[in-house]
């Protein structure tokens, strides 16, 4: 996985035999990324508080495609204006022959706005559809990138909890040359 301008992440950690660490380098990379993140408003360890932001797996996302698909069915279903004539259930025998047969005369002769009616609905209720489609995949690559992101943050904090570690081992080997311990001198 690319971070850090190209590099791969196994490029960008130091190998932990690394003995020969520059103190001064370490201090300044360190600096560096801390002020990075202070200035972006970012806490320095987000998984060390309560709050923190959550896994990428317990967000709910902002759009809900289960939600919408249906409405967009019944509105599918809804589309065909004018198309059948309807069933007119509360009349019997002659009266209800005759309801229809009206119904039907009606429809035919609207029909040169119910097409135009119909085509648009239908039209809309696609259109709608694909942009649910679209909008659920840009969903779930957003969601793939967020949790790519938090695989991230979580290398570089233990990154940085490496190098703290080298530098606070450093410092320690330094403090012990310097108080007395150093090199012996050879006598003359």
């Amino acid at each position: 996985m690319p971070c850090d301008g190209g590099k791969r992440v196994a490029d960008v950690l130091p190998s932990p035999g690394a003995s020969e660490l520059d103190l001064e380098h370490l201090k300044e990379e360190i600096r560096q990324e801390v002020a990075a993140l202070r200035s972006s408003g970012r806490e320095l360890f987000p998984n060390a508080s309560g709050s923190a932001i959550s896994p990428a797996s317990s967000r709910q996302g902002a759009f809900d495609a289960s939600a919408v698909r249906p409405m967009i069915d019944l509105a599918d279903s809804f589309a065909d204006v004018g198309l059948n004539v309807p069933p007119v259930h509360h009349y019997r025998g002659v009266v209800r022959r005759l309801v229809r047969l009206t119904a039907r005369l009606i429809l035919i002769l609207s029909r040169f706005m119910t097409d135009r009616q119909r085509n648009f609905n239908h039209f809309t209720t696609r259109s709608l559809s694909s942009l649910a489609e679209g909008l659920e995949r840009t969903t779930a690559g957003l969601a793939e990138q967020v949790q790519m992101l938090e695989e991230l943050s979580k290398r570089q904090a233990e990154r940085i909890a490496f190098l703290e570690a080298a530098l606070k081992s450093r410092s320690e080997k330094i403090e012990l040359e310097d108080s007395g311990t150093g090199p012996a001198r050879p006598e003359a």
